[in-house]
């Protein structure tokens, strides 16, 4: 989850019209464990366990206790992989 995956969050937690808004926890599974449920790779994607394929990332605050669009990653694993990391500047888009 970067930048751009939190905005998605934001926009599904306040969305404008109050019948269209997530709770933070509804739009964390539908953009976890949800997805991988859509694509049919529930059994091996979308959730930290064992055995699984999980990308995770770490975030500088908990969504359920700030505004989601005042959380930055700090950290982000893919395949196994720190591909972000605000500590030290691992950053490949740079």
């Amino acid at each position: 989850i970067g930048r751009e995956r939190v905005e998605e969050l934001v926009h599904a937690v306040d969305a404008p019209a109050a019948d269209q808004r997530l709770s933070t926890t509804a739009a964390l599974r539908a953009y976890t464990s949800g997805g991988a449920y859509a694509g049919f790779d529930e059994d091996r994607l979308g959730t930290v366990t064992p055995d699984s394929h999980a990308d995770l990332v770490a975030l500088d605050g908990s969504p359920w206790e700030r505004e989601i669009d005042g959380i930055d990653p700090v950290l982000t694993v893919v395949d196994g992989r720190v591909v972000y990391d605000a500590v030290d500047g691992t950053d490949p888009s740079r």
